[in-house]
């Protein structure tokens, strides 16, 4: 639809313009779990929204992404089939999930005073490619509506692989931080 692409395109601005650590496709997901759910667009926004940006938003781009994002949840529901939708549920809430996982650690980093780039760059490195893994894997599952049933339990026993080992990592840096505060 010719709405929800400019409305699309607008979100993906600002997100482009504040460096955002959320994806368009991150917040597709998070409002088709509003859906899902019977939540609001603003509960779908205040998901998506966690993740810390390095710059805040402006008054003007602030209202501008929540018009647009508006404009994209008015197209979803016109065209959002619950029942089609109930075969990937279980995987987008685990995957939402997990990147609100490693939002709120970057973020609780941030708030420490902590760079990410005075950490460990292996286990940094390792987070981050978790990072990318479960966008992409947001971007598939949006995108590849005829996924079956067999590659969705596939991709499930996956997610928890990688949960485990994102788990890991974090708890890893975080003794790092405390060994390092103790000094």
């Amino acid at each position: 639809m010719a709405g929800e692409q400019d409305s699309g395109e607008t979100i993906q601005t600002i997100i482009d313009e504040l460096g955002m650590m959320v994806t368009l496709d991150e917040i597709v997901s998070f409002m088709k779990q509003a859906l899902y759910y019977g939540k609001s667009v603003e509960d779908a926004l205040d998901e998506c929204l966690r993740a810390p940006a390095p710059v805040r938003a402006n008054a003007r781009q602030a209202a501008a992404f929540r018009a647009a994002a508006r404009a994209v949840w008015q197209d979803l529901q016109k065209t959002y089939d619950r029942t089609a939708d109930e075969p990937v549920v279980e995987l987008r809430d685990i995957l939402l999930a997990l990147v609100q996982r490693q939002t709120d650690w970057i973020r609780s980093l941030d708030q420490r005073g902590i760079e990410p780039q005075d950490l460990p760059s292996d286990r940094m490195q390792i987070l981050g490619e978790i990072g990318a893994m479960l966008t992409a894997s947001l971007g598939v599952l949006e995108h590849d509506a005829s996924a079956d049933l067999d590659t969705i339990d596939a991709m499930l026993d996956s997610l928890r692989s990688f949960s485990v080992i994102m788990d890991q990592q974090i708890s890893a840096v975080e003794m790092l931080i405390d060994d390092a505060d103790d000094e």
